[in-house]
């Protein structure tokens, strides 16, 4: 069992050194525009959101 594991971390050493890891500024790059896209699209769903609001509650009389 233990032999098991212990060639299981080794496989696992050996494949996380063939990893082709992104540089500082790409992966820095790719989080602004993660963070960006998320700004924009919690803005496009808070706008629909408060116009459906706005549409629905006259008709309903329920609203904020």
């Amino acid at each position: 069992m233990l032999e098991t594991v212990a060639q299981f971390a080794r496989e696992v050493r050996a494949e996380a050194k063939k990893i082709n890891w992104p540089a500082y500024r790409q992966t820095l790059m790719m989080a602004l525009v993660v963070a960006g896209m998320v700004l924009v699209i919690t803005g496009i769903v808070f706008g629909l959101d408060t116009l459906f609001n706005w549409a629905i509650t006259p008709v309903t009389g329920v609203g904020g």
